[in-house]
């Protein structure tokens, strides 16, 4: 694919992938948590099942701009994660994590009794 993405074809590939886009739910002021003070909005981002509740200090607009970018940013996170698991042409994969790596040539370590035989030794 070559060229700019519009936000439609953006919004389709997230769709694609996570079976539907993180999305803002609701934006509701609610008071002021114990020991804070001002103007408090709680919002809810939904995608599919999953739901992500918190709060945020200022106004509505003020809130709704940062969870419209926080959304944005979820989406694009989950769009890498989508190549990442397709894979990318000529990369390897990592090596497996079995056991410990070989001992190539190298004198082994010593034995914890035995390294603290030679401590006390000195």
């Amino acid at each position: 694919m070559t060229g700019p993405q519009g936000d439609s074809e953006r919004a389709d590939q997230a769709r694609d992938f996570l079976g539907e886009p993180f999305r803002l739910h609701t934006i509701v002021e609610v008071p002021a948590p114990e020991g804070s003070e001002g103007v408090w909005q709680q919002y809810v981002i939904v995608q599919g099942i999953n739901t992500i509740n918190g709060l945020r200090p200022g106004t509505r607009s003020e809130v709704s701009v940062q969870i419209e970018s926080m959304v944005e940013h979820l989406n694009e996170r989950f769009r890498k994660g989508e190549a990442r698991l397709v894979g990318s042409p000529g990369r390897k994969p990592p090596p497996p994590r079995i056991g410990r790596p070989p001992n190539h040539g190298s004198k082994p370590l010593p034995l914890q009794s035995e390294f603290q035989e030679k401590v006390e030794i000195q």
